[in-house]
């Protein structure tokens, strides 16, 4: 069991690590992040929306009559035009994502806090307290209207930061404590 958990914090450690090296880009560059953010996603939904189209064109039709493959094409395609018209709304739906993500992984944190409780182990309140903190920067991540979107990007890679630094924190300590429980 303890080689399983120590397996996920190295996971999540990695993951830790990689939202930290994320933040710091968002932080020091962040007109050049939302420019490189706005044009993947644009290019992803235009490139998803032709081979939908094109695999309905080429199977669905044939054999499925109330198929989607088309309709979701479409979309996807509209969708890419939409925010390629309004680049800006990204910095609206990015933040809030972020946040999202970070309320969800502050809550699991939560989780192992309690459990660490409940088998009588003294780190659960450090845990407890890091959960707490991560939850909040999510909040304000989702919450606080930016005025610029340059000011949202280094606001978010701040808060990527913050919540990395306390998860790596997090994960450090809940493998010492799955180390010290194997001797």
């Amino acid at each position: 069991m303890s080689e399983f958990l120590r397996k996920g914090m190295r996971v999540n450690l990695i993951s830790a690590l990689l939202f930290l090296v994320i933040g710091i880009v968002l932080v020091t560059i962040p007109e050049t992040t939302l420019a490189v953010i706005s044009y993947s996603i644009e290019m992803i939904l235009i490139i998803w929306g032709i081979i939908t189209i094109i695999n309905y064109l080429r199977v669905e039709s044939k054999y499925d009559v109330f198929g989607m493959g088309f309709v979701q094409g479409v979309i996807c395609i509209l969708i890419a035009v939409f925010l390629i018209i309004n680049p800006l709304i990204i910095t609206t739906i990015l933040p809030i994502c972020i946040g999202i993500f970070m309320i969800f992984g502050s809550l699991s944190r939560m989780q192992v806090a309690i459990r660490l409780n409940v088998w009588g182990q003294k780190p659960c309140r450090l845990n407890m307290f890091l959960a707490i903190v991560m939850f909040t920067v999510g909040l304000v991540i989702i919450c606080n209207p930016f005025r610029t979107a340059a000011f949202i990007v280094q606001i978010l890679g701040m808060g990527i930061i913050i919540y990395a630094v306390l998860d790596i924190i997090q994960s450090v300590g809940i493998i010492r404590f799955l180390d010290k429980m194997d001797m």
